[in-house]
C-alpha cells in the first residue's frame, strides 16, 4: 500500500523534473557537451546500424541499447524514428530513470530501515534522489542516471534474495559504465556478509578479533556451514567479474573501449 506521502513526493519529483527538462530543451535544442558523441551514436542504434561506433566514445554500448529498447513502443504505434530518437526523446529517458531512482532509493531504504523509522524513509529517499551531482545529468543524454538505475535495482534485488536477476542487471550496469564493476564487488560483498553474519555470531559472539579465526575455520571446513548455498548465491556476481576480465583481455588489457569496437 503506497503512502500518501510517497505518492505526493513522486508526483512532485516527476512534475519538477519534467518542468526543468522542458525549460532546458527549449533553450538547448542541440546536443550539449558530451551529447555530441552520445546522441548521434544512439541515433545510429535507433536506425539499427549496430556496427557503427564513434571512436571518441570509451564506454560500452549499454546506454544506446537501452534507448533502442525504449523507443520500440513508440515505433510500434507509428511514431517516426526521427521523433522517437530525437534529442528531446533521448533526454527524456534519463528523466524517467531519475524518477525510477527515487522509487528504488525508497525501496532500498525500506529494506534496510527499522519499522519505527519507515515513516521518515520516503523523505530521505526523495532528498537523496535529488543529489545535485547526479540529478543535474537527469536532463542530458548521459550514462549517469541509467547507470545508477541499474546499480540501485541490482542492489535491491540482492536484498530480496534474487541474486540471478541482480547479477544480470549488474551486467547491464557494466555495459553502461565499466567502473560499475566496483558495484558488482560491493553487492557480492554484502551478500557474503549477510550470509555469514549469523554463523559468525554463533561462532564468536560477534567479537571482531575472532573474525580471522572464523574465516579460517570456514575455509578449512572445520565449521559446519552450507558453503554450497553461499557459492550459489555468489555465482551470478562471479560470472559478471569473469566476463569483465575476458573483456579486458580481449581489449588489450585496457578498460576503456577502443575505436575498433
Amino acid at each position: 500500500m503506497l503512502s500518501n506521502k510517497f505518492v505526493a513526493l513522486i508526483s512532485l519529483h516527476f512534475a519538477v523534473s519534467a518542468a526543468i527538462a522542458t525549460a532546458i530543451n527549449s533553450v538547448q535544442v542541440t546536443p550539449y557537451m558530451d551529447e555530441i558523441f552520445h546522441i548521434p551514436q544512439a541515433q545510429q542504434y535507433c536506425a539499427h546500424n549496430l556496427s557503427h561506433w564513434d571512436p571518441m566514445i570509451t564506454t560500452l554500448p549499454g546506454l544506446y541499447l537501452i534507448s533502442l529498447l525504449l523507443i520500440q513502443p513508440l515505433i510500434a504505434i507509428g511514431v517516426p524514428m526521427e521523433t522517437a530518437c530525437s534529442v528531446v526523446s533521448l533526454r527524456a529517458h534519463n528523466v524517467m530513470f531519475a524518477v525510477l531512482n527515487f522509487i528504488l532509493c525508497n525501496a532500498i531504504m525500506l529494506k534496510l530501515s527499522k519499522p519505527k523509522e519507515r515513516d521518515e524513509v520516503v523523505l530521505s529517499a526523495f532528498v537523496l534522489s535529488l543529489f545535485p551531482v547526479s540529478y543535474f545529468f537527469s536532463f542530458l543524454y548521459y550514462t549517469d542516471q541509467g547507470s545508477l538505475f541499474c546499480v540501485l535495482l541490482s542492489y535491491w534485488l540482492s536484498l530480496c534474495g534474487r541474486h540471478v536477476q541482480s547479477g544480470s542487471v549488474l551486467l547491464i550496469a557494466v555495459l553502461f559504465r565499466q567502473t560499475n564493476i566496483v558495484w558488482v564487488l560491493f553487492t557480492a560483498g554484502t551478500v557474503l556478509l549477510r550470509e555469514i553474519e549469523e554463523p559468525w555470531k554463533q561462532f564468536s559472539g560477534s567479537q571482531l578479533v575472532m573474525f580471522p579465526l572464523f574465516l579460517l575455520s570456514y575455509i578449512s571446513g572445520l565449521y559446519p556451514y552450507p558453503r554450497v548455498r553461499l557459492l550459489t548465491r555468489l555465482l551470478p556476481y562471479m560470472m559478471v567479474c569473469v566476463l569483465f576480465m575476458l573483456f579486458i583481455l580481449y581489449n588489450g588489457s585496457v578498460v576503456v573501449v577502443k575505436s575498433y569496437w
